[in-house]
């Protein structure tokens, strides 16, 4: 992704750790973005598993597959 495009993140979110730097290349960290969010928005106990869907091949990833890969879903519940 390009140096722009993650400063436009930046001035939107006002999160500076939300990116990483590799050989010139920008990854953005979605999960720490969206992290981020819910703890401003008041929601402070957040459970994160621990999965990686590129390494486990149970998985579906597009950066590892390409575009012959499935469908993932999050959820998200509050208790009463």
């Amino acid at each position: 992704m390009s140096p722009n495009l993650v400063e436009s993140f930046i001035e939107k979110f006002k999160f500076n750790d939300i990116y990483r730097e590799k050989n010139g290349s920008y990854y953005l960290n979605l999960r720490k973005i969206i992290e981020n969010i819910l703890k401003f928005s008041g929601v402070n106990r957040i459970i994160h598993l621990q999965r990686c869907t590129f390494c486990n091949k149970y998985l579906y990833s597009y950066r590892r597959d390409g575009e012959k890969t499935g469908r993932l879903l999050s959820v998200i519940m509050r208790k009463s």
